[in-house]
């Protein structure tokens, strides 16, 4: 008989649980939600949401949704993946279209839509405070402009969760909630196995946290980090 796999999912709320309820869906193991971050709306004068003065809306993340509540369902809206690009279609808007996982595709998709390569396009991005990756805002090499309007910010927990223990194994989906998880976790990093969605990630681990066995996605979404399962 298998052992079922015991799998800290350490994402903030609601995505923890999210993923949590599509690894039991899977059968790919037995989820511990645990979150490690938190997500907290930074509130803004709505009038600069004026959708009318953008040729496109960019969301990057989840953690973004709520402030999408301020614009016309018939917004053009830009994602950087295909889950997430599914979750703004779910919320009634008509126009989405998904780059499929990375910052480097979600520019190539801005640049070259057929129905802006006349002109200049003008973007809103729907971002947080910090931008990980600030791909998006290399404009050296086309003519489109980008408005970052941080709608989100996301704290850092201060001491590890009590509930988080008798796990092998841990989904990391960020840079933030990576380091989170090595400053505050208790274990031995070489019982641990880590599952990074990005190299990045990987990448920015300790020394002494590579001792545990690390797994990184082929591409940055959860489809491929679940095939390491």
């Amino acid at each position: 008989m298998t052992t079922a796999k015991h799998i800290l999912v350490p994402r903030p709320l609601p995505q923890a649980q999210e993923t949590a309820d599509r690894i039991r869906r899977l059968s790919l193991g037995e989820p511990l939600v645990a979150p490690l971050l938190h997500v907290v709306p930074i509130e803004r004068d709505v009038s600069v949401f004026g959708s009318a003065f953008y040729d496109g809306i960019i969301v990057t993340s989840a953690n973004a949704l709520p402030a999408l509540q301020h614009f016309s369902r018939s917004s053009k809206i830009y994602t950087v993946g295909d889950r997430l690009a599914e979750r703004v279609r779910g919320l009634g808007f008509t126009h989405v279209q998904s780059a499929h996982g990375t910052s480097h595709e979600l520019k190539f998709l801005l640049q070259h839509n057929h129905q802006l390569v006349s002109k200049s396009p003008h973007f809103i991005h729907l971002s947080g405070e910090k931008v990980s990756d600030p791909t998006l805002y290399h404009a050296n090499d086309w003519h489109g402009k980008i408005d970052r309007q941080e709608v989100y910010r996301i704290d850092a927990a201060s001491q590890w969760p009590a509930a988080a223990k008798d796990f092998e194994h841990v989904l990391l989906y960020s840079v933030q909630m990576a380091e989170a998880f090595q400053r505050l976790c208790p274990f031995d990093p070489s019982q641990l196995t880590l599952y990074c969605l990005s190299k990045r990630i990987a990448d920015c681990l300790l020394p002494h946290w590579r001792m545990a066995n690390l797994k990184t996605a082929a591409s940055p979404n959860e489809d491929s980090l679940f095939s390491l399962l």
